[in-house]
């Protein structure tokens, strides 16, 4: 469990980088639920997500599906496509997103 709760609805703002892709695949959804709990209503997950498609980890591989999965049910997903931003030995391979809190 992540403990959070202390900071819940303080933010406008979060940016998720590396961390989503640390931990274990089956504690995603609980990472949304957190990061949907420290943000004020409207506010902005920004993000960028490691889509390396290989197998094990950590880092775990991180699909456009599963974040639509895990993230769609608590934000509005106003963008997530691949960044023409990322450093030389990751460009193709990440994911920008901008999530709006429901």
């Amino acid at each position: 469990m992540f403990k959070l709760a202390r900071y819940a609805g303080k933010f406008d703002y979060a940016y998720e980088y590396t961390c989503f892709c640390a931990i274990d695949p089956a504690r995603r959804e609980e990472y949304a639920r957190a990061v949907h709990a420290l943000l004020k209503p409207g506010g902005v997950l920004f993000g960028c997500f490691y889509n390396h498609g290989r197998e094990g980890g950590p880092p775990f591989d991180v699909t456009k599906g599963e974040v639509k999965r895990i993230f769609a049910p608590l934000f509005t997903i106003k963008k997530l496509a691949v960044t023409p931003h990322s450093v030389e030995r990751r460009k193709g391979a990440e994911l920008w997103a901008e999530f709006v809190r429901r």
